[in-house]
C-alpha cells in the first residue's frame, strides 16, 4: 500500500529502535497504523503512532488513555497491546507509539458492505464474541464509547484461543474506575465523541455515560447486521443524533419483513435501543443471557496473563 501524504514512516524505517516498518495499513483519528516486524524476534505487529501534527497535550493524553485501556485487558475478543513507547529521532519531535496484534481479516463494516445482512448463524457468532469482549471491558471499568461495525474485526482464521472476532480502537474509551483528573483535560461538558449512526441518546446529548451507552451502540450494530440497515439515519450527522434522542426506530420485522429471527432476539435488540438507559439491559451479561440462554462466558485462564503475539487489519 502506498504511504499517504503526511505519513511519518516508510517501509524500512526503524521505529523506537525496535520495529521495522513493512507497510502502511491505514490512518485513524490521531495518527497512522503500520505493519511492522520486531528487529530481534520473528514477530510481526501493528504499530499505531500519534501523528506529529497532532501532538498536543490533549491528543497525547487521549493517546495514552487508548494504550492504557487496551493494556489493562487480556481477552481473546479484544486486541492485545504489546508495547508503548516514544520514538526519538535527532531533530524531530518525540513521537509516541504503541504496538498491538496484527489482525488478518476485515471489519464487520466491510463484511456488511459486501454481504449484508449477515446470515443468522454468522451474526449470532459475531454478537456472542463481541458481547464477551465488551462485557469484559466493562468489568475492567472501561467504556468503549465507539462500538460500531468498523471497530469489530473479523479474522480470516481463528487465533490460538479460537476467537474470530476482535474489538479494536479504544481511542475514546473512558476508564470509569480511574481518577477523573486526567479526564477533565480531555472532555468538557457537552463534548461529544463517537459515530452518529451508533451513538446512544445520552452520548448524542453530551451527557455522562456508563456501560448502558455501549449496550445501545451494540444494539445498533446488531440491528444493522441482522436487517441490513441502520436503525436511524438522518440527512446529516446532527439530524441522525437528534433522531437517536427523539425517534423510535422500526422493529426488525418492520425494517426487514423477510427476516426470520425469534421474537426473543428481536425483543432483545429493541430493548438495547430504548431511549432511557434504565429501560435497557443493565449489563452485557444480562443481554447475553437473554439472547443465548446461558451466562456470559468467563475469560479463559490462558488469557488471564497475556494475549497472542501474532495476530490492525491487512
Amino acid at each position: 500500500m502506498v504511504n499517504p501524504v503526511g505519513a511519518d514512516f516508510a517501509p524500512g524505517d526503524i521505529v523506537g529502535n525496535t520495529y521495522e516498518v513493512i507497510d502502511y495499513i491505514g490512518r485513524g483519528a490521531m495518527g497512522f497504523v503500520y505493519h511492522v516486524r520486531h528487529v530481534g524476534l520473528p514477530k510481526e505487529y501493528a504499530l499505531k503512532t500519534l501523528s506529529t501534527d497532532q501532538i498536543t497535550e490533549t491528543a497525547w493524553l487521549r493517546f495514552q488513555i487508548e494504550a492504557q485501556s487496551i493494556a489493562k485487558m487480556f481477552h481473546p475478543n479484544i486486541i492485545t497491546i504489546h508495547n508503548f513507547a516514544v520514538h526519538k529521532a535527532p531533530g524531530l519531535v518525540e513521537q509516541p507509539f504503541y504496538v498491538m496484534d496484527l489482525l488478518v481479516g476485515k471489519s464487520l463494516m466491510e463484511e456488511l458492505r459486501d454481504n449484508d445482512p449477515l446470515p443468522l448463524a454468522r451474526a449470532l457468532s459475531v454478537f456472542s464474541q463481541a458481547a464477551s469482549g465488551i462485557g469484559y471491558a466493562h468489568g475492567k471499568g472501561i467504556i468503549h464509547r465507539d462500538i460500531k461495525p468498523g471497530n469489530v474485526m473479523l479474522l480470516k482464521q481463528p487465533d490460538a484461543s479460537g476467537a474470530t472476532v476482535k474489538i479494536v480502537d479504544f481511542g475514546i474509551a473512558k476508564l470509569t474506575a480511574d481518577s477523573e483528573i486526567a479526564q477533565q483535560h480531555l472532555t468538557s461538558a457537552g463534548e461529544v465523541f463517537g459515530s452518529p449512526f451508533y451513538m446512544s441518546p445520552e452520548q448524542c446529548s453530551g451527557k455522562s455515560l456508563d456501560a448502558r451507552s455501549d449496550i445501545y451502540s451494540l444494539g445498533c450494530l446488531m440491528y444493522e447486521a441482522l436487517c441490513g440497515r441502520r436503525p436511524l439515519v438522518g440527512e446529516s450527522a446532527l439530524e441522525t443524533m437528534h433522531m437517536h434522542i427523539k425517534d423510535v426506530p422500526l422493529t426488525l420485522s418492520q425494517a426487514a419483513p423477510k427476516l426470520e429471527v425469534s421474537h426473543q432476539l428481536e425483543d432483545a435488540v429493541m430493548k438495547c435501543l430504548c431511549k432511557r438507559p434504565d429501560d435497557r439491559f443493565s449489563s452485557v451479561a444480562e443481554l447475553y443471557q437473554e439472547i443465548y440462554g446461558e451466562p456470559l462466558p468467563k475469560v479463559p485462564v490462558a488469557h488471564s496473563v497475556g494475549g497472542t503475539d501474532s495476530q490492525i487489519v491487512i
